[in-house]
């Protein structure tokens, strides 16, 4: 978006100072944006605290200040502030300014701390009290001390500053107290919310116009946070914050960047990430663009415009050098850089020229171009006609050229136009189809004046304050710097500033920082010592994400369920969760009801469903097929065992199977504790019991295997290994069984009672004589056989005579030959042992 927009994005304040006297929310009867109270000091005459003030900010702001200078601008600012000392209770560390506490000690917090104000002292300097919580956040001349700084806060929030009234209401809100130097390194730790005191800081900040209370107030009603639920409110309290973030995109600043980071696809975090350097990248290209380059000069050109005024001289230079050689991007840039004065003389015939080269080639930024000097009228023969007829042509080649951020401007004009009868007659229909249009594409005021248009009921929409909430919401949130401050201190390696910072967010209703600052939570980033808190901090934010319609927030939820992480395990509820993700294709969430389908863990078990689970997860995710493969594979081996195994085998069996799978892998279901489970006999309770205990060393494996591929964004691999895995346990236990049921001599098969079956392609064998019945171990019960009848003397002479013949041809390599059967009616006895024949 960058290489389309850098300087188009340049006549955007001029486009707001016409379209703020046309704006539906800026009209006759709808007052104008409010700006939130910055409670900075106003007075114009010079008293003792301000001269204190101003005299530590210049000693602060040398060059290089020494540690007296230091400590002589923190007894200013404390002088300024109205406080003669601050306190720390005994045991819980050292006095400030001292030493930082004991590591034996407990974690300092504000309310250890005492902030002893000076006597027959005025009004504390808001100023300086603001500047002092920075010197004990930095340790900048005094020692570090979150704590104190804290306590200041809340000072500070008492003096009436509407900014740290929001900070003390957002921080009661969440649980967050600052903590003082501690062994852990922590900034702050969690403890519980208090939720009618934040509610009270929130009102009066709100009140004194602080965007963040309103924020925090909007999303709490909206939703019904602690709050009653009611759209109305809600838009009450989004109405002034969206008009700050409008005001604001007016100013020669403009609107804070916004990045977008999602902690919960990134491969690793909290360390140091290289910069994108833009000296390097005008490096790169200048060589190319120096001979002849066009597209090369295009791209200095857009870096230089990152730069200062000095960087835009020469970026215009590189634009003429590739608009002369034809290239359309390159004219309609030129053209607004005259248009605006940018970099260059303002001309507004020059700008005209290269708008008509770039709309000869096609280009959307040259129509734009056009269409907007013919509303503002400064080009000869202007008219809105032309101009309403140029910003159609750019609409419609701006929605084919793919992301050219004039598109939305386009249609933004447009929308205003139909809506004022410029041009063309008054068609509200119209009007709203291109306002929502620009909306759609992050155009700020076309936001905020379609969201006017939804409560001043001019829409004719059936849901018009939620759709007018959700306008409002999205601009409200562009206004604020709070997310992407957590984003670079993530960035910059520090996760505990980046935490709060996300916390903040989350309690505004940033939907990305309740999703980080859960992740960060539930991965044990930011230094926060207690896990329970941190684990059901996590999942509260969880839900609050999913409220507002995070896919990875309801898989988030469905995890915390399966594997109890704040909260008790419940696999009904797993299912709930996966079922809702699935329901919006996340590929992973349809993977995991397909596996809850197969086993039968929080739902009933359907293998019809779990392949449609595994087929729906391999078209939302191709990059799956290989996971998906596996578990069907896998799918087919229970389909094996149900179908054709374990009908076959004895039921004992089957049942310490199916125990050693349920122990394995069951979750309570909700309600039901250990006597809820389904009777089986004590065999195959203790079998079962062997078996789970056999199978839970692997599964801690596999868990230890997928935490540590998670981490690297390697799911997939996790779950193929673990389904491989598991694979490879049931083959062996099938070759296991195998062994075992190979049968002794006349024994059996060893699965049950009854003879063996004979090999169809084993050479036909005569019954050899069994041998008399031996008493059973006591462990074993008897052998019942049935009664023997004494041989006689000849038999056992034949018997003889038959050994002797097997053992001279045993040595000979030869084959034994068939015994005599017996006689008609008689049955072999029992044939004594000769000590000569050979064992």
């Amino acid at each position: 978006m960058e290489r389309w927009g850098l300087l188009t994005c340049l006549v955007l304040a001029t486009c707001i100072s016409w379209t703020q006297s046309q704006a539906v929310g800026v009209g006759d009867d709808t007052p104008a944006p409010a700006t939130p109270d910055s409670s900075v000091n106003t007075t114009a005459p010079q008293t003792l605290a301000e001269k204190q003030y101003q005299k530590a900010i210049s000693i602060r702001d040398s060059a290089s200040p020494s540690k007296e200078d230091l400590a002589t601008a923190v007894n200013l600012l404390l002088a300024a502030a109205g406080i003669d000392a601050i306190q720390v209770a005994p045991g819980r560390g050292r006095a400030a300014g001292t030493g930082t506490p004991h590591a034996r000690d407990a974690p300092v917090t504000a309310a250890d701390v005492s902030i002893v104000p000076t006597p027959d002292a005025g009004p504390p300097h808001k100023e300086a009290l603001r500047e002092l919580i920075y010197v004990y956040l930095e340790g900048d001349g005094v020692p570090y001390n979150p704590a104190i700084a804290d306590a200041l806060l809340h000072v500070l929030a008492d003096a009436g500053s509407a900014e740290a009234g929001a900070d003390v209401g957002l921080h009661t809100a969440l649980g967050v107290r600052l903590v003082g130097p501690n062994p852990r390194g922590a900034l702050f730790a969690l403890s519980e919310p208090d939720l009618p005191a934040a509610l009270a800081r929130y009102q009066l900040a709100a009140m004194a116009g602080d965007g963040a209370a309103q924020m925090a107030l909007g999303h709490r009603h909206l939703h019904g946070l602690g709050v009653p639920r009611s759209c109305e409110a809600a838009a009450l309290y989004y109405i002034p914050a969206a008009g700050a973030a409008v005001a604001l995109a007016s100013t020669r600043q403009g609107l804070p960047p916004q990045r977008a980071l999602r902690l919960a696809g990134a491969t690793g975090g909290g360390g140091a990430h290289p910069r994108h350097d833009p000296g390097q990248e005008v490096l790169h290209y200048q060589w190319f663009a120096d001979f002849g380059h066009v597209e090369a000069a295009r791209a200095v050109a857009l870096a230089l415009a990152r730069g200062g005024d000095d960087d835009m001289v020469r970026a215009v230079g590189y634009l003429r050098q590739s608009a002369e050689a034809g290239d359309a991007e390159a004219q309609a840039h030129l053209g607004h850089a005259y248009a605006g004065g940018v970099g260059v003389a303002r001309d507004n015939a020059t700008a005209a020229h290269w708008f008509k080269q770039a709309a000869e080639k096609g280009h959307p930024s040259g129509y734009f171009g056009l269409g907007y000097m013919h509303l503002e009228g400064s080009v000869e023969g202007a008219s809105l006609q032309r101009a309403f007829s140029y910003f159609r042509q750019a609409a419609d080649a701006g929605g084919m050229v793919g992301q050219w951020p004039g598109h939305a401007d386009a249609h933004f004009f447009l929308g205003m136009m139909h809506l004022r009868g410029m041009a063309v007659a008054p068609d509200m229909q119209r009007a709203v189809h291109h306002l929502g249009v620009a909306a759609r594409r992050g155009h700020i005021l076309a936001g905020y004046d379609l969201a006017m248009l939804h409560l001043g009921g001019h829409t004719g929409s059936r849901a018009a304050c939620p759709d007018a909430v959700a306008l409002l919401k999205e601009v409200a949130e562009r206004g604020w710097p709070t997310l992407q401050e957590a984003h670079e201190e993530w960035l910059r390696g520090e996760p505990e500033w980046a935490l709060l910072n996300y916390l903040k967010a989350a309690e505004m209703g940033y939907e990305a920082g309740q999703s980080n600052a859960a992740w960060m939570l539930a991965r044990g980033h930011g230094g926060v010592a207690d896990a329970g808190a941190a684990d059901a901090a996590a999942l509260a934010l969880h839900r609050r994400a999913a409220a507002q319609g995070s896919v990875s927030a309801l898989r988030a939820l469905g995890d915390a369920a399966w594997y109890g992480r704040g909260t008790r395990r419940d696999a009904a509820a797993a299912a709930a969760h996966y079922a809702d993700a699935a329901a919006r294709r996340d590929a992973q969430s349809l993977f995991n009801l397909g596996l809850m389908h197969a086993a039968g863990q929080g739902v009933a078990p359907d293998l019809h469903l779990a392949r449609r689970c595994f087929d729906g997860a391999a078209a939302a995710r191709p990059e799956a097929a290989a996971a998906v493969a596996a578990a069907l594979r896998a799918l087919r081996v229970v389909e094996w065992w149900r179908e054709a195994a374990a009908p076959r085998l004895p039921a004992t069996l089957v049942a310490a199977v199916a125990h050693a799978a349920t122990a394995w892998t069951r979750v309570p279901e909700a309600g039901r504790g250990p006597r809820g489970r389904a009777a089986v006999s004590g065999r195959a309770t203790r079998g079962g019991a062997a078996l789970a205990a056999a199978l839970r060393a692997p599964g801690r494996l596999l868990d230890a295997l997928d935490a540590a591929v998670a981490a690297s964004s390697g799911a997939d691999l996790a779950i193929i290994g673990g389904l491989g895995a598991m694979l490879g346990l049931v083959l062996w236990r099938r070759a296991a069984l195998r062994v075992r049921a190979v049968p002794a001599a006349g024994t059996g098969t060893g699965w049950g009672p009854g003879p063996a079956r004979p090999r169809a392609d084993a050479p036909a064998e005569v019954p050899v004589q069994p041998a008399p019945a031996q008493p059973a171990p006591a462990q074993q019960a008897p052998v019942q056989l049935a009664p023997v009848q004494p041989a006689g003397a000849a038999q056992h002479a034949a018997l003889r005579e038959q050994l002797a013949a097997v053992a001279e041809l045993r040595e000979r390599g030869l084959q034994s030959p068939a015994p005599a059967p017996p006689s008609q009616g008689e049955r072999p006895g029992p044939v004594a042992a000769d000590p000569q024949a050979p064992r």
